[in-house]
Order: structure tokens, then sequence, then C-alpha cells
């Protein structure tokens, strides 16, 4: 509950561009409808109002043109803000042609909650409410009557607290999520971050262990091959001794054949 009054954010959380896009699309449209009223009422015959529309026609253009210039955000929102509070207030007080201006100002909680967000949004909205409270007052102890019934007014009173809370529901809701957004874009930055961290130093223990087996590997050569010069060695050293052995025995064999001769001479 306390969120439908605060908001979660302290300012409209959009990207200052959707922002300035936003007030442009607004003016726009806001401008041709002022403009369009402005002639329909001239032509028939309701030249203060249609005088009206047209200052709240150049108000809007002037809101367009400045949409996308280099000027405080603040600023274009206030002045847009200002040009529906004038606008909507005079068909509030005039009735327009079938006695049904009231209607418009339905739009100012949607406006105030489109632009500015909670909670800046309902200070917009209660200072409007203020501004027709003076009329309505003295309506209803005629000092000034509105060209509305009573039944009128007081539907209008409620059906305006209603839309306001309406509205701030949705836009607290949409803040929330928006919120939860921002915090998702920015955990999956963060496990971006820890996940490229991860893998160099993953890269790295991966290289270490590469460089320690090449090692490995390169010692094992080594071994083999010094253990294969040790039983090279071993063969010929075998192969050596088998020799001298062999040439012991045949000089042992001349020797003994030696002795014998020797003894047949004799």
């Amino acid at each position: 509950m306390k969120h439908l009054f605060t908001g979660y954010t302290n300012d409209k959380s959009q990207d200052v561009y959707l922002q300035c896009r936003t007030i442009a699309v607004i003016a726009a449209v806001s401008a041709s409808t002022t403009a369009i009223f402005s002639i329909l009422n001239f032509f028939h015959g309701r030249i203060e109002l249609s005088i009206a529309e047209i200052i709240a026609t150049l108000f809007f253009t002037y809101c367009f043109y400045i949409a996308h210039h280099h000027l405080p955000l603040v600023y274009k929102k206030t002045l847009l803000m200002l040009a529906s509070f004038f606008t909507f207030f005079i068909l509030f007080m005039d009735g327009g042609m079938i006695h049904n201006g009231f209607l418009w100002s339905f739009f100012i909680p949607f406006l105030a909650a489109l632009l500015m967000g909670l909670p800046r949004a309902w200070y917009w909205i209660l200072g409007y409410a203020a501004m027709l409270s003076i009329p309505i007052l003295a309506h209803f102890f005629d000092f000034h009557r509105l060209p509305y019934s009573d039944a009128d007014l007081i539907y209008f009173a409620v059906m305006y607290a209603l839309g306001s809370l309406f509205t701030a529901t949705f836009e607290a809701q949409f803040e929330h999520l928006h919120v939860r957004y921002e915090n998702n874009i920015l955990e999956l930055e963060d496990l971006k971050n820890n996940l490229e961290q991860n893998v160099k130093a993953r890269t790295v223990a991966l290289q270490k262990s590469n460089a320690k087996l090449q090692d490995e590997v390169r010692n094992h050569k080594e071994t083999s091959q010094a253990l294969k010069d040790s039983e090279h060695r071993f063969y010929q050293a075998q192969k050596m001794e088998t020799i001298g052995t062999l040439v012991g025995g045949i000089a042992h064999d001349f020797k003994q054949f030696g002795y014998i001769s020797a003894s047949y001479c004799r």
C-alpha cells in the first residue's frame, strides 16, 4: 500500500530519449486535438473557448518543439503538465458544447503518472484537485454556477479519486516490474563478469596444467631415452663379456693343445 503513494523509484526510470519521445507524442496529439476543437467551437459561436484552445494549441506546439532540444527534462515535463492543466481547467469551467467538459480532467492522473512517476504524480493530481475544488465549492455555495448538475460534480469527484487510485496502482506495478527488470539486468551483468573471471582463472589453471603435463611428458621421454641407452649399454657389456669368455676359452684350449703337442714331441 505504501508503494501506491511512494512508488518504487524517485523518478521515471526510462532513458531520457524515450521520455522525450513520449513528450513529443503527447504534445503532437494534444496540439492537433485542441486545434480541431478550437475550429469547431469557433463555428459554433463559442469564441472564448475557441481562443483558449488556440492558446493551448500554441502551448502544446511549443512543448513538441522543445521535446528533443537540449533542455532539462523536468522543464519539458512541467511545461507539458501546465499546458494540460490550462486546457482541461478551461474545458471544465466552460463545459464544452454538450456540457461534458469535466470528462477531459480524467486524463490528468494518467498524464501525471506517465510523465512524472510516483510519488511526484500525486503532487500534480492533488494540485489539480485543489484547483478544481475552488469552483466546485463556489458552485455548491451558489457563488458561481458551473454548467453541471450537483450529481455530475459528485460523480466527477468520486470518479476522479477512483481514477487516480487506479492510475497510481498501475504505475506502481509498472515501476515495480521495471525495477525488477533493472535488478535482473544488473545480476546478469554480475554473472557475466564473474563468468568471464572464472573462465580466465580456469584458462590460466589449464595453461599451467598443460605446461606441467608437457614437462612431465618431456621428462618421461628423457627417462625413456636414458633407459633405452642403459639397456643398450647393458647389452653391449653382455656381448663383450660373452666374447671375452669365448676368447678366454679358446685361448685355454690352445694352451692345452700346446701342452699336449709338447708332450708328444718329447
